[in-house]
Order: C-alpha cells, then sequence, then structure tokens
C-alpha cells in the first residue's frame, strides 16, 4: 500500500471513528462495538483510535464529555483506563467537562481515575478552570 493510499485509509477510518463516535446522538452500544473491533485487531490500533484527534484536537471523549453522553464516555474511559486524553492545548477531559460546569460528568470522570492535577499547556489544572468559571460547587468537589 502506497502512503498516500494508507493516509486515504486513515482519514476514511477517523471520519466514520468520529460519526460514530463523537454525535450527541452517539450509541454507547455502537461504540461499544467498534471498540470491540479494534481491540481484537491489536491493542496499540485500539489505543491509537480511541487518543485519535480531529483537526480542532479534539478526540471523542472530549465530544462525549460535551454532549454529557455518560454511555459513551464509559465505553471510552473503560477502553482506555489509564488514558488522560487531551485535545487542542493539552486540555484533558475532565478540564473539558469543568469549563462547561457539567457537575455531573466530572463526577463520573472523577469516578473512573481522571488525575485532578494535570496541567495544560498554560499550565492551568482543571480546579484553576473551575475558579475561572465560576463553577463552586465543581471547586468543592475537586478540593
Amino acid at each position: 500500500m502506497s502512503s498516500r493510499e494508507l493516509q486515504d485509509c486513515l482519514c476514511s477510518l477517523q471520519q466514520e471513528w468520529f460519526s460514530v463516535s463523537s454525535q450527541k446522538s452517539a450509541a454507547p452500544d455502537i461504540v461499544g462495538e467498534y471498540l470491540s473491533a479494534f481491540r481484537m485487531i491489536s491493542p496499540s490500533v485500539l489505543q491509537h483510535i480511541v487518543n485519535m484527534a480531529d483537526s480542532n484536537g479534539n478526540t471523542a471523549l472530549h465530544y462525549s464529555v460535551s454532549h454529557s453522553n455518560f454511555g459513551v464516555v464509559k465505553k471510552l474511559l473503560d477502553a482506555e483506563k489509564n488514558a488522560q486524553i487531551r485535545g487542542e492545548a493539552g486540555q484533558t477531559a475532565l478540564m473539558l467537562a469543568v469549563s462547561h460546569g457539567r457537575l455531573d460528568m466530572v463526577r463520573a470522570l472523577l469516578a473512573q481515575g481522571a488525575e485532578v492535577n494535570i496541567q495544560d499547556d498554560e499550565g492551568s489544572t482543571a480546579l484553576m478552570c473551575a475558579s475561572e468559571h465560576g463553577h463552586a460547587d465543581i471547586v468543592k468537589l475537586l478540593l
């Protein structure tokens, strides 16, 4: 396969993955089936897909957090338990949930082991983000 053909395949795969996993109406069962198929190919393929970022630097987990799609978030976190998936500017999914004021999603991410003290590219943490956005309830939770 030529380099160009491989690039075309990866582009198609990325489009398919984001259409299945990152829409507001994404179905957790279907996302789970895709993840199982990727896992069967190899753990490294699964890791690559779960950490794949779009042109905005966002992963499927970032979109699922933004949409409060708990089912898909759980599937993605289960697939990549120890990964702190980051998008543009080094923001983690926890930081994204904090910035959107999604207390329920912050709780879910913390329950799954999201690291509170990771810093983005500017040195900010989830706690700093919560303070900056005036989310006192999230600040209390993170403390």
